[in-house]
């Protein structure tokens, strides 16, 4: 799958066998360089949705990440934003 080949190393996607979206964990690594609103922000910037996970914390954040949405989209589109997000992320 397309999240698995693109972001592999960025992001710690957990598997969904059906639904309406993914939730990609932001590993160490990532949130040394930007926090997830950041990334967010820079994804948005290049069209793509990536809703950040502390935003759904009341007080501190515990974990960063995404929430990613892909009920909506088709196959070429979500391995387009797939992209971007690893080219913003990376």
């Amino acid at each position: 799958d397309s999240s698995a080949r693109h972001l592999g190393g960025l992001l710690d996607v957990a598997p969904d066998a059906a639904g309406m979206h993914l939730v990609g964990h932001a590993p160490q690594a990532l949130r040394r360089r930007m926090t997830d609103r950041e990334g967010s922000a820079r994804a948005d910037a290049r069209g793509v949705s990536a809703q950040p996970l502390s935003s759904y914390y009341r007080g501190r954040a515990r974990k960063q990440g995404f929430l990613l949405g892909y009920a909506a989209h088709g196959e070429r589109e979500i391995e387009r934003g797939v992209r971007t997000l690893a080219e913003v992320l990376g």
